[in-house]
């Protein structure tokens, strides 16, 4: 009697063993995170943005975070020179997705796009306060002198559209509003969240219009590069949680703050007084010429 209870103490011995080494390695194994690499698009605001201290921000980073836990992922940015290397980027494996880009079926190849959209970047018309009434319609663009900046982030679609219109491009968004208040533009055109970053950066908020109602819809995707080692696991973990309420409540409430922030940093910023200069073709600031 007594080995039978030895012998049935050292089975349960075992069994509790090799039930505590089970449940180690199972521990080990949930707790390992997977490194997620994601890009954003480039100096793009508020969608991406360089801080003070240099660190390349964006208004998804909350929502990201979150998404990471609810995961098990650890978040490694990789950092991208411009929109073709972004491109880039994806198309190699380098990244495992790219946050904040447009539908485009000729990347479909290599990306896959999340739906629904994460976001609504419409674009809307800016024109000098007594001007904004003259164009309600997109036939209303037709005659009339329009522009966009260079360094819009647009998807091929929506620049094919300008270029119907005859919108030619500028360089910078402060030269395209320079142009409306010298007469040689009748309105700007481009994103709205852009837009409305840049013209609070400029001091011109109070001195320019913006449509009341989008000319076009542009919604922004997370897109899983179809290179990744972990493609197929990722897209179906954001897949669920981009519809949910957590995700959307992360993303508005950061564009919320970022955008308040930009508004009280601008308050003492100037409005530039645009002069243009005699005899010559180019459209320069005031305090830049010397003058008060």
């Amino acid at each position: 009697m007594k080995k039978l209870i030895l012998l049935l103490l050292l089975c349960l011995s075992f069994l509790c063993r090799a039930s505590v080494a089970q449940y180690s390695v199972t521990s080990e194994v949930e707790h390992k995170k997977t490194t997620l690499k994601y890009a954003l698009v480039p100096n793009y605001p508020p969608i991406s943005y360089v801080s003070d201290r240099g660190d390349t921000l964006s208004v998804f980073d909350k929502a990201l975070d979150g998404f990471a836990r609810a995961g098990n992922y650890e978040l490694e940015q990789k950092k991208a020179s411009d929109y073709k290397n972004l491109l880039q980027l994806i198309r190699r494996g380098n990244v495992d997705i790219v946050v904040g880009d447009y539908f485009d079926a000729e990347r479909e190849f290599y990306e896959a796009f999340i739906y629904p959209a994460v976001l609504n970047n419409p674009i809307h018309v800016l024109a000098l306060p007594q001007n904004i009434d003259k164009i309600q319609t997109l036939d209303d663009l037709k005659n009339l002198r329009g522009v966009y900046a260079q360094t819009e982030f647009l998807s091929n679609y929506m620049i094919n559209n300008f270029k119907r219109y005859g919108i030619k491009s500028v360089e910078t968004p402060l030269k395209a509003y320079e142009m409306l208040f010298v007469g040689e533009a009748d309105y700007v055109i481009g994103s709205y969240y852009y837009n409305y970053i840049q013209t609070l950066l400029s001091g011109l908020k109070n001195s320019i219009a913006f449509s009341k109602g989008a000319l076009w819809n542009m919604p922004l995707f997370i897109g899983v590069s179809k290179a990744s080692l972990n493609a197929k696991r990722i897209k179906g973990h954001l897949e669920k949680y981009v519809v949910r309420d957590i995700f959307k409540n992360d993303l508005e409430q950061a564009l919320k703050e970022y955008v308040s922030q930009i508004e009280v940093q601008s308050q003492s910023i100037v409005p530039p007084m645009f002069v243009k200069s005699q005899g010559a073709d180019d459209i320069t600031p005031a305090d830049e010429k010397g003058l008060k």
